[in-house]
């Protein structure tokens, strides 16, 4: 893309709600038995916040032209 290779803030959040989102999947069901829908409900929130985040910030690089006007 042309680009510097450097982490935005959003991403490094993404990759913390992601691994929430993993965390709480294998381990929230095991912990709390009684909330099992309520924990697969918040790791799926967390998941999908974390892929937003992603479209956010990547798709306007990846659909827009690349800054030092060289092709591809």
């Amino acid at each position: 893309t042309g680009r510097p290779l450097a982490v935005r803030p959003a991403i490094a959040g993404a990759y913390v709600l992601l691994h929430l989102g993993a965390a709480l999947r294998v381990v929230g069901p095991g912990r709390f038995p009684g909330a099992y829908a309520a924990t697969l409900v918040a790791a799926a929130t967390a998941w999908t916040v974390a892929f937003a985040c992603f479209i956010v910030v990547y798709a306007p690089i990846l659909l827009g032209a690349r800054p030092d006007g060289k092709p591809g």
